[in-house]
């Protein structure tokens, strides 16, 4: 071996690099590619998701995992909303496709968690393709009509799942909240991630295309149809996803479940979050997830009737929901941007005057 040859690699290396990105560090190319920013964000979710479950109570990790869940089914709806145009009002009984489909296979065939949650998505999935063949020529609130008879028309039965076991590895003492926690925040990881590939891809693309104008869509060649059906997929499977994450973490499937409140609070979710982010729907989905709670704190508290009590969940979900659709049509969070853009605009007392202004074309005119 020659001398210096130990250092040619490194060297030629760094010099390929140069050529090829002059100016820019290495760390900055890969953030360039979509696929590593969507990588690394998944890292430091799946890490972030370690620390918080090793740090909360089991209750804590109960709530992590069916907030997990509903994240799942109102990314798929996001996706749906923002990126393709669509309104749907039966991602619940996506859900509950899912779910009942994650509690026939873990009751009678004894399938593998990740087998289950396979079959749970290709089998909501399944159930997108079918009602969306039908209806995709309905657009807007018709569309919300069409899927909200199926939302409500759903026939659900009641089921118990076996309740999940730790895996031997990781010993007799392991929480097994922590570990549903885990398998749902984890799964709910994945889904966004194949979303947010899927969004910013050339699929993504001919969503949007879609979403903006169907006519030019069409001239250009687009299969319109085709891409309003797969759009409804991805919801489905998405939904199917989180049922059968909310199947195995609660152990129970039950009608009052999947009721037309889910769907509500996921469709509130996605509006408030700004249709068509995947962060924004994240978010809210934590958030409308805890809601439920704190609604039960407050009608105890109140010593509210039955009745009133489990009607004020979808009180404030509609009322949400209704607020949204006029006051913030492009989400929560471009209305803060805006907010906070007027506030730094607006000239405060004291302030000379800016360019454009009365005192302006004064002096103007003096020079002129």
């Amino acid at each position: 071996m020659k001398a210096g040859s130990v250092h040619r690699g490194p060297v030629r290396n760094a010099h390929i690099r140069r050529t090829l990105f002059p100016g820019v560090p290495f760390p900055a190319v890969l953030l360039r590619s979509t696929l590593a920013r969507h990588t690394l964000a998944g890292a430091a979710a799946l890490a972030a998701l370690y620390l918080l479950t090793t740090n909360v109570d089991a209750g804590g990790n109960h709530e992590i995992a069916q907030v997990a869940a509903l994240a799942c089914a109102a990314a798929g709806l996001t996706v749906l909303a923002g990126r393709s145009g669509q309104l749907s009002l039966g991602q619940g009984a996506f859900m509950a496709i899912g779910a009942y489909t994650a509690a026939q296979l873990l009751n009678h065939l004894r399938w593998p968690v990740a087998a289950v949650i396979g079959a749970a998505c290709a089998t909501a999935a399944g159930s997108g393709l079918l009602v969306g063949i039908p209806t995709v020529r309905l657009r807007g609130w018709f569309l919300a009509a069409a899927t909200l008879v199926f939302a409500v028309g759903l026939p659900l039965t009641a089921e118990h799942t076996p309740p999940l076991t730790t895996p031997p590895g990781l010993g007799t003492t392991f929480p097994v909240e922590r570990w549903q926690a885990w398998i749902a925040g984890g799964t709910a990881v994945v889904v966004f991630w194949l979303l947010a590939n899927l969004a910013t891809g050339e699929t993504g693309r001919r969503f949007g295309a879609v979403r903006d104008d169907e006519a030019a869509a069409a001239l250009s060649g687009l299969p319109v149809a085709r891409i309003r059906i797969t759009a409804f997929t991805v919801a489905a499977a998405s939904a199917g996803v989180g049922g059968a994450l909310l199947a195995l973490s609660t152990a129970t499937v039950a009608p009052g479940k999947f009721t037309l409140t889910l769907s509500l609070q996921l469709l509130t979710a996605v509006m408030l979050g700004c249709p068509g982010s995947l962060t924004g729907a994240a978010a809210w989905s934590a958030l409308l997830g805890l809601l439920p709670g704190w609604l039960d704190d407050v009608s105890g508290t109140a010593a509210f009737s039955h009745d009133i009590a489990s009607n004020l969940p979808m009180a404030v979900y509609g009322i949400a929901l209704i607020i949204a659709v006029i006051a913030f049509p492009r989400g929560l969070p471009d209305a803060l941007r805006r907010l906070r853009g007027w506030f730094s605009d607006a000239p405060g007392p004291g302030t000379a005057p800016g360019p454009g202004t009365e005192a302006d074309a004064d002096a103007d005119a003096e020079n002129v």
